[in-house]
């Protein structure tokens, strides 16, 4: 067996391209789904901590994440008329019923984040590849960055 034949056998089972570009993607969105993750249980522990106390950084970003898992539900599922939507959007309008009363946190929002939290993080680990690619893409097209 000559070099060339040998080294053509071994490419034949090397990934192509493609496979590494889409390897890339997963890996990326996986560290993206864990970020989200990681971002929304800070936020339900900042929400429970700022009880009585104004943080509208809080708001900002606890809207932001919820929004992110909104999409990715609604990507995977293809329906936008389903229980774990209504939470998240009682979750959002909370956020703003927050933001309309001078930003203090209280008992019953940080009760209402902490069931919208919840169900987002069970959505976001159930959630397929794609649809957390899509949730990031859609993201960051509306604030304008370059994907």
């Amino acid at each position: 067996m000559n070099l060339f034949a040998l080294l053509d056998r071994g490419a034949a089972y090397a990934p192509s391209n493609a496979d590494r570009q889409r390897a890339k993607e997963v890996e990326a969105a996986e560290s993206s789904r864990a970020a989200w993750i990681q971002a929304l249980q800070h936020d339900r522990l900042r929400a429970w901590m700022n009880i009585g106390e104004a943080d509208a950084g809080l708001l900002n970003a606890l809207v932001s994440l919820l929004t992110i898992a909104g999409l990715a539900h609604v990507h995977a599922t293809g329906r936008v008329d389903l229980p774990d939507l209504n939470i998240i959007r009682g979750g959002i309008s909370a956020a703003t019923q927050c933001v309309q009363s001078g930003c203090i946190v209280t008992v019953e929002l940080a009760r209402s984040w902490d069931v919208a939290i919840e169900r987002c993080i069970e959505i976001l680990q159930k959630m397929p590849v794609d649809s957390v690619i899509h949730a990031a893409v859609s993201i960051r097209r509306e604030l304008g960055i370059d994907c």
